[in-house]
């Protein structure tokens, strides 16, 4: 009877020492002491924004969030990820902004939720846009399209 309970005791000590090496061999996630540390969040946000800040329009998103969030609804695509925007209008007295989120919630209530353009100037340095103070951007908005705009003018 001891010799079976020795023995399973042994299989479950090999069973772990063999999920224990096999969990260490990777590398993923791993970094040697001479790496250098990944830059900081907002640097490495601020080096996405400085690399498309000068495209002739930003792509963007309406998908809002839950409002305990208190996220702004609209996001911006920049380097193949997404971002929460804060949409501000570059003239003041147009309800630009307020049109543009309004017809985004209706296209999303009648399932034509896609892709929008806008041309603007957008502030390369992220900023807390949600409750929770989750990192975004400020785009001053010129005009919004449905689909890119053909003028690089703008």
């Amino acid at each position: 009877m001891w010799t079976v309970v020795a023995r399973a005791g042994v299989c479950v000590a090999l069973v772990a020492l063999f999920w224990s090496a096999a969990a260490g061999c990777g590398r993923r996630g791993a970094t040697r002491a001479d790496d250098p540390p990944p830059p900081p969040l907002r640097v490495r946000l601020r080096q996405a924004a400085e690399a498309e800040a000068e495209t002739p329009f930003f792509v963007l998103r309406y998908n809002p969030a839950p409002e305990s969030c208190g996220c702004p609804p609209a996001e911006l695509r920049l380097d193949e990820r997404w971002f929460r925007l804060r949409l501000t209008p570059r003239s003041a007295a147009a309800p630009l902004v307020t049109d543009f989120e309004e017809r985004a919630a209706r296209d999303l209530r009648d399932g034509r939720k896609g892709h929008y353009y806008a041309v603007g100037r957008l502030d390369r340095r992220p900023v807390p846009v949600c409750r929770n103070g989750e990192y975004g951007f400020e785009l001053q908005v010129e005009e919004f399209f449905d689909s890119p705009p053909e003028s690089p003018d703008y």
